[in-house]
């Protein structure tokens, strides 16, 4: 907060290409930085470049670093083929960062740090599309702070020192919503910019499908409820077409896709009336302790 307090007065007359440059390169250095130091000290804690007790990091890291041997030794570039057979079967929704991360080790030799280093550049990128987003919406004065805030963010930097998916599913959803308030807004109406739109969700069907639907059903409900003063009727109904054939397509073509989503509307508000009940019970239980001290 006290950053965000002095930066935004000390960068207010920045013109904004030099504005955009500072925020990127500073919310870079201080994840870099994060990189390095939580590196030694997971190094010094563990004996590993992983957290404490870490659990997906380490599965993760199995399956990238076993495709990425498989390529570099045995020439099998079907690295689907490479982590389902390693996993057991791994469901095709959880596939995607592991072959990401597979190419990132095979290109830098198995480097963990240059993966998280990686990690620092989409935080960064994840800053100017904050400040796009917002200014394009809310004015200048408000994406400004907007960067500000989310280049400061405790968590967005922490999340660089792991070997984890979240940052780069939240660089794909900015990044989703970014592109689609511009393809909205001021884009043309052509077939490219659209498709190329609809493979960021397609890339999130790999790595988290209920956040991949989600994605699909905003762009569904921005196309329907937006002013025609923003988008024409003409621009809507193409786009939400083109959107509908989208969906039907990953949908119908990929069985655990489909599943998935199925499951997910099928236990809506389960998960949460159970952790609302499991924190109840905690509750419960911890009152006792007291009573019994």
């Amino acid at each position: 907060f006290y950053f965000a307090n002095r930066l935004s007065k000390g960068w207010i007359y920045l013109k904004t290409m030099h504005f955009t440059q500072k925020i990127f390169w500073t919310a870079f250095l201080l994840r870099a930085v994060w990189v390095v130091v939580s590196y030694t000290l997971y190094q010094n804690w563990t004996g590993t470049a992983f957290s404490i007790d870490a659990a997906d990091e380490l599965y993760y890291n199995e399956l990238a670093q076993y495709a990425a041997n498989q390529i570099k030794y045995n020439g099998e570039w079907n690295i689907y083929a490479s982590i389902k057979r390693y996993s057991a079967g791994n469901a095709f929704s959880d596939m995607g960062y592991p072959i990401y991360l597979t190419f990132i080790y095979w290109m830098f030799g198995g480097s963990i740090v240059v993966a998280r280093l990686i990690k620092a550049i989409l935080g960064a990128w994840t800053v100017v599309l904050m400040y796009k987003l917002a200014s394009r919406n809310l004015g200048e004065q408000v994406g400004r702070m907007t960067a500000m805030m989310c280049m400061l963010m405790p968590n967005l930097i922490y999340y660089c020192g792991f070997q984890l998916k979240e940052v780069e599913m939240v660089f794909l959803c900015i990044l989703f919503a970014e592109r689609a308030d511009f393809l909205l807004r001021k884009g043309k109406l052509a077939f490219m910019p659209t498709a190329a739109l609809m493979l960021i969700p397609a890339v999130m069907f790999t790595i988290r499908t209920a956040l991949a639907a989600v994605m699909v059903m905003a762009f569904f409900c921005a196309l329907l409820l937006s002013s025609e003063r923003i988008v024409s009727w003409g621009r809507r109904a193409l786009l939400l077409t083109l959107a509908l054939v989208f969906a039907g397509v990953v949908v119908t073509t990929s069985t655990s896709i489909g599943h998935d989503i199925q499951q997910m509307w099928e236990s809506r508000g389960i998960e949460q009336r159970a952790n609302m009940e499991w924190r109840s019970d905690r509750n419960d239980y911890k009152r006792g302790l007291s009573n019994n001290y």
